[in-house]
């Protein structure tokens, strides 16, 4: 990968790694990066060896020959080699204990099944601990008993003749047990920070306190919203880059590689200038679960995306935690701990947008009283009110109430927590009367006429307006 630096056309390596992050880091947010080609004949295979070529070598501890990690199960499986030194005596208990069998010669009432496994699985054949009790009473009792502890969870799955060694389990534990630890306490923690919030919440029949206490809870990282202009947004987050066009396969991608999914999600439109303090997140919460709800829900749950719905989950309960929209096309077969809270779920005609709640949900923010910008303030924010019960009965063809309000907050309904800014209006001047907007800060610009240039007429204006609100692209059009 190539950059050219400011005013020079010379192309220069991109000296950091090729993750989204490092690149964003190195680069900014909106960088041209060059592709220098790859000769036909240059080999694309990896150099390194992959972890199941590993080179790394073990002796086994019965013939003490050197295998390796990828061999030393299965030879561990039949080797036989001084595995009872050279007593003749022992040697003669071979085939039972190779064979999973309980030894017959054993008359010992005492059974070695409560040890962890992965322990008695390390003693030798002549120690006092013996993993195959004799025909004793006490052998099927024990044997249904056996408490299955974390550290005999492997050994318990071995075949009765497969001997772990103390080095691969020491491996084992050291490069898969840190992540499922992470995992396990995740979920632990998740799990616990849902059971004290149930019980805040039992007494009370407000699903949106809920829905709040639940956001404070389990969303971490930066704040979802700026509150204040005056005040930058830092911390934490998951950042994505989709592409609008190909919206879930590209946010699939994304989605599933993100570690910590309480951490506040950063969107990025692919070729869009905008950098995500709330808006297109919102705007891209309600895309995605249009698309799912029109290929995973629309026709019924379908075996041959179960892969997927995982996915599905994970994408819904970030929307309804953080601030995007409520997937209201499920069932409610969602649990009982709060059932209260299963009324977010349901379609609620309040929710409805008419021109009337759109006109008083936007604020204008007008000059002062006698100046003469005030008067054609006035006049642009009479238009746009016009405009808006137009496309309320539908005269303005695909752009509705939803399209207008999603331009000027990311979103095409309020969310049910609100919005933390007070979307409104604002007026500025241009020679062009193209709107524009402030997703992050809920902020509509609309041009006001002058003596030079005056408005345009109705239609010219109502025409631009159809152009904005019906273009869901973050930069000039």
């Amino acid at each position: 990968m190539l950059q050219c630096l400011a005013n020079c056309r010379d192309l220069s390596v991109i000296g950091t790694s090729w993750s989204v992050r490092d690149l964003k880091s190195a680069l900014g947010g909106q960088a041209k990066i060059y592709l220098r080609p790859i000769q036909k004949n240059l080999s694309t295979r990896s150099q390194e060896p992959k972890l199941s070529e590993s080179l790394l070598k073990e002796k086994c501890r019965w013939c003490q020959k050197p295998f390796l990690f990828s061999e030393l199960r299965e030879h561990s499986s039949h080797c036989t080699g001084n595995f009872f030194g050279d007593s003749d005596d022992d040697a003669t208990d071979l085939p039972a204990v190779m064979s999973g069998r309980p030894d017959s010669s054993n008359n010992s009432t005492e059974s070695s099944l409560n040890v962890p496994i992965s322990v008695a699985a390390q003693q030798p054949a002549n120690a006092s601990v013996d993993l195959h009790t004799a025909s004793s009473p006490k052998y099927s009792q024990t044997t249904q008993q056996l408490p299955l502890h974390q550290d005999s969870m492997v050994a318990a799955t071995q075949p009765a003749n497969y001997v772990t060694s103390p080095s691969i389990q020491a491996t084992t534990q050291q490069l898969g047990g840190e992540a499922v630890d992470d995992a396990r306490r995740s979920i632990s923690n998740l799990e616990d920070i849902l059971e004290q919030v149930a019980i805040k919440c039992a007494d009370s029949g407000n699903p949106v306190q809920m829905l709040q206490c639940l956001q404070d809870s389990v969303v971490v990282g930066r704040a979802l919203e700026i509150v204040n202009v005056s005040e930058s947004l830092e911390g934490d987050v998951n950042y994505i880059l989709v592409n609008r066009y190909n919206l879930l396969e590209t946010a699939f991608d994304e989605i599933q590689l993100i570690e910590n999914p309480r951490l506040t999600l950063q969107v990025q439109f692919c070729g869009e200038i905008a950098e995500d303090l709330g808006g297109p997140r919102k705007e891209f919460f309600g895309l995605i679960l249009h698309e799912i709800k029109e290929k995973y829900f629309d026709h019924g749950l379908r075996w041959d995306f179960e892969k997927d719905y995982e996915t599905v989950g994970l994408i819904m309960g970030m929307s309804i935690l953080q601030n995007g929209k409520i997937p209201r096309f499920l069932t409610e077969e969602l649990g009982s701990r709060m059932p209260t809270f299963l009324h977010l779920f349901r379609p609620n005609p309040v929710s409805i947008l008419t021109s009337r709640k759109l006109t008083m949900l936007l604020t204008p923010s007008l000059s002062p009283e006698g100046s003469n910008r005030k008067k054609f303030e006035t006049e642009v924010y009479s238009l746009f009110v016009k405009y808006l019960r137009e496309a309320a009965s539908g005269r303005r063809g695909r752009v509705s109430l939803g399209h207008v309000l999603r331009f000027i907050t990311g979103t095409d309904e309020e969310p049910i927590l609100g919005f933390k800014m007070q979307p409104s209006i604002e007026f500025c001047e241009n020679s062009i009367f193209f709107p524009t907007s402030n997703t992050c800060i809920n902020s509509l610009k609309l041009v006001r006429g002058s003596l030079i240039p005056p408005l345009p007429s109705e239609a010219e204006l109502f025409q631009t307006f159809d152009v904005a609100f019906g273009c869901a692209y973050f930069g000039s059009v």
